[in-house]
């Protein structure tokens, strides 16, 4: 290893690292409540990459981070978090990615915003179609907030759109992830099965941000309880007893009104929502291919948990693959930045 490559997923919530070493990490950090200090965070994000071996060479940057209200638009947002990197990288050569394949230096990056911007998933996509050369693979890649639908055929990324508008509107991109989706996005009513008790088996969905899909998690066993993790709608724990009060008020209910079994049970409703968002996305996807289906499912991202357990009901009969069998299940979390450090070692120059 002659030089030292650090690559950085700047999200809006999350910060997302990579080196060529071996070495991946991730730090949250709210863009959009504290830009100011956002090139104090990735100076602090180099100096980890430092700590860890030799001194950086090269960073690598893609992000989301543009799309945060703190910004007027794309194009403030893509030069101010590019700025930063400049400010934080000192004399480092910096390269930052543009859906498309390419790496450029930060002043063809700022005229190109809007290639500059959202681009972490063409990254992933283009490295894991060099790795499956034959055949049709969707990449299901689900963050803390967002999933990306990525449909590949014999070795060529076959997505429609190139920024998220564009794939919000075909269905490449779902705005739901495993923490941060607040559960009155999934729907107007939620359906409650299994229980004779409860007021009614279909509810109206309070439009309040009382609970996200992370409480649905915890109540369903499909994450473990933290109590020492306090960053949840109403700032308190993230274990069972919180989340059970706050799914609960999501029907206008509380813990004296809803037991605990009826609060699990309604969990599984919003998880079916969330399930059929999802499902009917992947048919957009699939159906506008005209192709039909695929041969391989391939989960990537930190809600591998969460799709896992929809593919026991939604999308059975498939064959699936988990990117944490080739970079580790701390790899497939900043996979974006593991997928750049790739292409860049193999010097690619972007589509033709």
């Amino acid at each position: 290893m002659d030089e030292l490559i650090l690559a950085l997923d700047i999200g809006g919530a999350n910060i997302k690292a990579a080196c060529n070493d071996g070495n991946v990490w991730s730090q949250p950090f709210a863009v959009w409540k504290e830009k100011e200090n956002l090139a104090k965070a990735i100076t602090e994000m180099i100096a980890q990459a430092d700590a860890a071996g030799k001194a950086v060479d090269v960073i690598l940057v893609t992000m989301t981070a543009e799309l945060c209200d703190c910004y007027e638009g794309k194009r403030e947002g893509v030069s101010h978090v590019l700025d930063c990197v400049l400010e934080s990288a000192a004399e480092k050569i910096v390269w930052v990615y543009l859906t498309g394949g390419a790496f450029v230096k930060v002043d063809q990056a700022k005229e190109n915003y809007l290639l500059a911007g959202a681009s972490n998933w063409d990254a992933l996509g283009r490295c894991m179609a060099l790795a499956y050369q034959e055949g049709r693979v969707l990449l299901i890649d689900m963050g803390s907030t967002t999933t990306d639908l990525i449909l590949i055929e014999d070795g060529k990324v076959k997505t429609m759109g190139k920024t998220d508008c564009q794939r919000l509107g075909n269905g490449e991109l779902v705005y739901v992830g495993c923490k941060r989706t607040a559960l009155m996005a999934l729907g107007g009513t939620v359906e409650v099965g299994g229980d004779e008790e409860m007021e009614g088996s279909v509810f109206n969905i309070m439009a309040e941000f009382f609970a996200d899909i992370y409480d649905v998690l915890i109540l369903l066993g499909i994450v473990e309880e933290d109590k020492n993790d306090f960053d949840s709608p109403d700032d308190r724990a993230r274990d069972i007893e919180s989340a059970w009060g706050r799914i609960v008020r999501m029907i206008g209910g509380d813990k004296e009104m809803i037991s605990l079994k009826q609060a699990k049970l309604l969990a599984l409703g919003f998880f079916e929502l969330l399930g059929q968002r999802l499902v009917e996305n992947i048919e957009r996807v699939l159906d506008a291919d005209s192709q039909g289906g695929v041969d391989l499912v391939l989960i990537s991202g930190e809600g591998s948990a969460l799709i896992d357990n929809l593919f026991e009901e939604y999308l059975q009969d498939v064959e699936v693959s988990h990117l944490s069998g080739r970079i580790g299940e701390q790899g497939t979390v900043s996979s974006c930045c593991v997928s750049m450090i790739s292409l860049y070692q193999l010097g690619t120059q972007g589509d033709e």
